[in-house]
């Protein structure tokens, strides 16, 4: 049974290569594990375990101009930021009266809406999700962990409720993923309604 960051996105990535998703040739590689906390320690930043084991799997997206947002998914509706873009995307941010600056983004829509490791409420080795939305009231936890988030989206892609369109476009059941997210995400609130 899988159970680590890397073997979750590991088989993500299976079923974007099968499929010929342009993001498999956009993936950077990974970074040491000594460069990804340089670069969290220059900005202030203690990271959880799990985005060590994150950035070590692949260095985010390289976005090129004029790349089209829908190439360049991992998960339906975002994209995996490079360490350095995520650095820039939280300096950005943290001092918005929306955002909360104990929140690091990790996935982006292109839109304004992020995916973001909670780190106020780090245990060291995980911390929750915040599904970031420009323009709600109210920012929630979405997943308990990065881990419980991407076994989700993992279980997702292995029972077709992530699936590739006859456009070939990313796109996912919605009712069904949260059933999945609400297995997997039993303490978290969003999914209990």
């Amino acid at each position: 049974m899988k159970t680590t960051i890397t073997e979750f996105l590991s088989t993500i990535l299976t079923y974007l290569l099968k499929w010929q998703f342009p993001v498999c040739k956009f993936l950077n590689d990974g970074l040491e594990e000594s460069e990804i906390r340089a670069l969290f320690n220059s900005s202030g930043i203690t990271p959880t375990n799990e985005l060590i084991e994150l950035y070590q799997w692949r260095n985010g997206t390289n976005i090129v101009q004029g790349t089209m947002l829908d190439d360049i998914q991992i998960i339906p509706g975002f994209h995996f930021l490079s360490l350095q873009d995520s650095v820039n995307n939280y300096s950005a941010m943290k001092n918005d009266k929306r955002w909360n600056p104990s929140w690091f983004p990790i996935f982006a829509n292109g839109g304004g809406d992020f995916y973001a490791v909670d780190l106020s409420q780090s245990t060291g080795d995980t911390a929750p999700i915040i599904g970031f939305i420009l323009g709600e009231a109210e920012q929630e936890i979405e997943y308990q962990s990065l881990t419980t988030m991407l076994l989700t989206f993992c279980e997702c892609y292995e029972n077709k409720v992530v699936f590739r369109t006859e456009g070939g476009y990313l796109e996912m059941d919605d009712d069904e993923q949260a059933e999945i997210a609400l297995k997997h995400n039993p303490e978290v609130k969003f999914w209990q309604s």
